[in-house]
């Protein structure tokens, strides 16, 4: 339920997104029962990219206080239920949090902000490698690219409350810290803590390409600026 789609160009292996009143959908049927056969392990990588479409839609420059409210609620309800989702898939309730958080209260979000460089990164692995699952390719840059920019004092008091809002309490050192805590705990919890890169094709080769072709699309509401090497240093941390 959003105003923002996305387009492969398979010629140039780009993925490109862009939001447009036109695409919101005017009737959209969301029924969790119908997702209880989807795998296990797909679930839990979207489950993911519905938190970081929290994470990011927050703290966005454009975002908004409307936004932020639906920000928090949809990263407490992926906290609370995605480590049910993968212990039993069948988990009715779990799959129903789950879509409510993805579907409505991301949805509402990313319309009133954006997501940012993450997920621009993430685009450009999957567009580039087309087996790379979109959730999948924000999990694997996950914990460098917010440990990194968290350790650089940006927004840290937002990234305090999103750690909050993840149920963990306030940071004894660095403010933010606890939404690294938050992250890491979760990741553990549903089998995904170094997930590699190269198991969706990715070589280390490739690395450099990716944080150029990133680099030049762009980052129009980021809080902290990534530059190219910036980018790269992320990408190498974050091989596997």
């Amino acid at each position: 339920m959003r105003s923002w789609c996305v387009i492969t160009n398979e010629i140039t292996k780009e993925k490109l997104d862009f939001g447009t009143p036109s695409v919101f959908p005017t009737v959209s049927v969301i029924d969790p029962e119908l997702m209880l056969t989807l795998p296990r392990e797909l679930s839990i990588y979207q489950g993911f990219d519905a938190l970081f479409h929290g994470v990011e839609c927050y703290i966005a420059t454009c975002s908004s206080p409307l936004a932020k409210l639906y920000c928090v609620e949809a990263i407490g309800l992926v906290a609370r239920w995605l480590p049910n989702l993968w212990r039993d898939g069948s988990d009715l309730e779990a799959r129903t949090n789950i879509s409510y958080a993805a579907n409505v209260l991301c949805g509402f979000a990313q319309s009133l902000s954006a997501t940012i460089s993450p997920h621009i990164i993430g685009q450009c692995m999957s567009g580039l490698f087309p087996g790379f699952v979109h959730g999948a390719s924000l999990l694997v840059t996950a914990q460098a690219y917010y440990s990194h920019v968290i350790s650089k004092g940006y927004i840290a008091e937002e990234f305090e409350t999103l750690g909050k809002a993840m149920g963990k309490s306030a940071s004894a050192g660095c403010k933010g810290t606890n939404f690294l805590e938050g992250l890491e705990e979760l990741m553990s919890e549903t089998g995904v803590s170094g997930l590699p890169m190269s198991k969706f094709g990715v070589q280390s080769s490739d690395l450099e390409r990716i944080a150029g072709i990133s680099a030049d699309i762009g980052f129009d509401f980021d809080p902290y600026p990534l530059s190219k090497d910036e980018i790269l240093s992320i990408l190498i941390k974050s091989y596997k």
